[in-house]
This record gives C-alpha cells, sequence and structure tokens, in this order.
C-alpha cells in the first residue's frame, strides 16, 4: 500500500495540470500582461510542485494543498470582479476561467483527503491523527498536535 499513489493523488496532479496548462492558453491569448520570464517561473514553480506531489514529498503537498486554495480564491475574486463592473468576456474565455477556478479547489480537496495525508505520512504513528504541521522548516518532519509526537 506504501508504494502504490492513492487516486486523491492522481486527481490532485492532474488537476493541477490542467491549472498549469489553462493558464497558459488564457496568457497565450493575452495582448497584455506579465512578461514571458514570469510565466515561465510560474510554470517552472506548478512544474516542481506537481513532481514534488508526485515524489511524496511534504514541502510539495504543503505548497499544492494551500496555494492550489490560494489561487482559485484570487482567481475567482478577480473574475467575478470583473463581471460586477460589466467587463465582457467570450464564452470560451469564461468556461477556461470558470474551469481553471474548480480544478484548483478540486486539488485543494483531493490533497486534504485522508489518503493523501497517508501518503505523505501526516497520520501520526502514535494517535493516528492527521497533521498538516511541519516540525521543520522544510517539513522534513511532521508534529502531530494531539499528542506533540514528532516523526
Amino acid at each position: 500500500m506504501r508504494n502504490r499513489i492513492p487516486a486523491a493523488i492522481w486527481v490532485a496532479a492532474a488537476s493541477l495540470l490542467a491549472a498549469i496548462v489553462g493558464l497558459a492558453l488564457l496568457t497565450a491569448q493575452a495582448t497584455e500582461g506579465p512578461g514571458w520570464a514570469q510565466i515561465l517561473f510560474a510554470a517552472l514553480v506548478g512544474v516542481l510542485i506537481l513532481g514534488g506531489i508526485l515524489g511524496r514529498r511534504r514541502l510539495a503537498w504543503l505548497w499544492g494543498h494551500y496555494l492550489s486554495l490560494f489561487l482559485a480564491l484570487i482567481q475567482a475574486a478577480t473574475f467575478g470582479t470583473a463581471l460586477y463592473k460589466g467587463v465582457g468576456f467570450p464564452l470560451g474565455i469564461m468556461l477556461l476561467l470558470g474551469g481553471i477556478v474548480v480544478v484548483l479547489l478540486l486539488a485543494f480537496f483531493a490533497l486534504g483527503r485522508r489518503s493523501s495525508l497517508e501518503y505523505f505520512g501526516l497520520l501520526c504513528p502514535g494517535c493516528g491523527t492527521p497533521s498538516r504541521m511541519g516540525a521543520d522548516f522544510l517539513f522534513r518532519q511532521a508534529r502531530c498536535r494531539k499528542c506533540g509526537n514528532v516523526w
């Protein structure tokens, strides 16, 4: 069981990949906006997080889990504000923006499932409580909030 990647991880990885591709498509259509160096940097970060998730790195789990929620909220707020202000979008762009928000939220929820936490070794071996707290800066060790165990 330890070597098998759970379905929730595959869902999260596919969702993050879909978000990266969707944002690349949006950026390619934009006439103005961030420079290509910024876009390449964002893509590199996305690929590192995606690779780290598949490589069972807790730090990548942390970034993938919380950054996907943050980006989904920012994207949804920006999209909602633009619609509220009456900015017109073609239907394809609206669907793509909405799809990006959905897949980012899907990645957040998939990485928060118990099977994902178990895959990353984030269940306390002492009491079985899920832990999302690192014991060190690079999240090589986790700490249980309930019993204080470090593993």
